[in-house]
């Protein structure tokens, strides 16, 4: 092999390495950009969530919004949000969002089905896959009782 031919190898093999590198770094790149246009997205739901707290004076009609945000947030086509009634030793359904029935107004004594067994334990709870392969219901931050369906 002559040395043009060596040198004119290596250069290939160089050009070869600096393209993939540049590929590479190109990829991360958009992955980093897609990651920070998701948290923009986000920030700008936060903030108008927060904008209405501020100027709603409409209990429901607030936790309607913030329900429907936050299950867009989380990529849910629905969810509930309950309350838990000291009183009563109850949690109540107190706004709906995209499911197929409206239970508002519906209670559940601690300990009763999935939203009772969390509110009694802490504990959150994400339900087996459904024939979909997703989770049917996801139970978030316990002390607030929120169900997202998803």
């Amino acid at each position: 092999m002559s040395a043009d031919s060596k040198m004119d190898e290596q250069h290939t093999n160089d050009s070869a390495a600096f393209t993939a590198q540049q590929a590479e770094l190109a990829s991360e790149k958009a992955r980093l950009l897609a990651v920070e246009q998701q948290r923009v997205e986000e920030l700008e739901v936060l903030r108008t969530t927060l904008a209405d707290i501020t100027s709603q004076l409409d209990l429901p009609a607030l936790l309607h919004t913030i329900l429907e945000r936050a299950s867009g947030l989380v990529g849910g086509a629905g969810g509930e949000l309950r309350l838990y009634d000291e009183d009563s030793q109850e949690i109540q359904i107190v706004v709906s969002h995209g499911l197929s029935e409206d239970y508002v107004g519906t209670r559940h004594r601690l300990g009763e089905g999935a939203m009772g067994r969390v509110a009694q334990t802490g504990e959150p709870l994400i339900s087996a896959p459904s024939s979909f392969g997703r989770a049917k219901y996801v139970i978030l931050r316990p002390s607030f009782y929120d169900t997202m369906a998803r």
